[in-house]
């Protein structure tokens, strides 16, 4: 799974809770998650291509929601369960620890990753957070 893919649900999610941070008037936490937050890692799965399940949908043969047109199936990878490590890297200072975990957290029951996340009126990936591990490096 692309890295990027979690750095987006919490910059989504940044953006969908518009919090205001605190001392600086107006401005709020999404530029600040857009430019200030780096995944150092993929998420590779343990799982083999011929266990992996699939679903079909019905989509417009160009891709467009919503858009009259041809139908056709697309075919999607379905994985019930699976877990991992992701390695964030957070370059802006402006974001604490709290407000980083409390917004990845909720990105994972509210956003998701994936085309069918709950972020696109989906039902699949969404994503629980076990465990946080801070590092501080010096630069």
């Amino acid at each position: 799974i692309p890295g990027e893919q979690f750095k987006n649900a919490v910059c989504e999610m940044a953006q969908y809770l518009s919090e205001k941070i605190p001392g600086k008037r107006n401005s709020t936490w999404t530029k600040h998650f857009r430019s200030g937050l780096r995944v150092a890692t993929q998420l590779t799965l343990n799982v083999r291509k011929d266990e992996v399940e699939g679903y079909v949908q019905l989509g417009n043969s160009q891709g467009k929601r919503g858009a009259s047109g041809s139908k056709v199936k697309k075919y999607f990878p379905l994985i019930k369960q699976w877990s991992g490590d992701v390695e964030f890297i957070i370059m802006d200072d402006t974001i604490t620890r709290d407000i980083f975990e409390n917004y990845l957290r909720q990105a994972g029951i509210l956003i998701g990753i994936g085309k069918q996340r709950p972020g696109n009126g989906g039902d699949f990936g969404r994503f629980a957070v076990k465990n946080i591990v801070w590092k501080d490096i010096e630069v």
